[in-house]
């Protein structure tokens, strides 16, 4: 009897194990991961609408770019035969409907709306980062370029542009051009 409690232990202990999130990149938020954790443990719960509403929690937090599924996909666990099936199941499911999001969501266009009036160009970009997860690198300065200064602000409306409209609206606007050898950080943006 001994050997079997002793056997149910070290088994509950694996499958924990096997429940615990990859630890995250330096950068990532301490309280996000705290809640995938939370839903994921969720997964496995004894009522199904616990459940699904932990599942319906991750997706939701997966968000609709690449940069939001990435940052879950990181901290979900891999499925894993020391999984319980059902569970194993879910969490397999979850990273197919995450990894598809972020495919469209890669091939797809992004569209832009902004009303921007004599806005500076950082403040432009950040917008546009929010909107459509692409980053924009300001390399003004390091080409011999002014930062903003005064009257440099950018005035730009836009509805449901494409991404690369409402950029060469900005690159018109601000004077400047893509650098083409920024690098894979992001899309340099340089005095023309």
């Amino acid at each position: 009897m001994d050997v079997m409690l002793l056997a149910m232990f070290l088994l509950a202990e694996f499958w924990q194990s096997s429940l615990q999130v990859p630890a995250a990149d330096p950068a990532a938020d301490a309280e996000f991961a705290g809640q995938i954790r939370r839903f994921v443990a969720q997964l496995n719960d004894d009522r199904v609408a616990t459940r699904d509403a932990a599942e319906t929690a991750i997706l939701e937090l997966a968000g609709t770019t690449v940069a939001q599924s990435d940052r879950v996909l990181e901290l979900l666990p891999t499925p894993s035969d020391g999984m319980p099936l059902a569970l194993r199941d879910r969490v397999f499911r979850l990273r197919q409907q995450i990894e598809d999001r972020a495919a469209k969501a890669a091939t797809a266009g992004t569209t832009i709306t902004m009303n921007a009036n004599q806005l500076p160009l950082a403040e432009v970009i950040a917008a546009i980062q929010l909107q459509t997860g692409n980053r924009l690198l300001d390399r003004r300065e390091q080409f011999g370029g002014a930062a903003d200064g005064p009257g440099s602000g950018i005035t730009l409306n836009v509805t449901n542009a494409s991404f690369w409209s409402a950029v060469d609206q900005i690159l018109d606007a601000a004077k400047l051009g893509v650098y083409n050898y920024g690098g894979e950080d992001g899309l340099a943006l340089m005095p023309r």
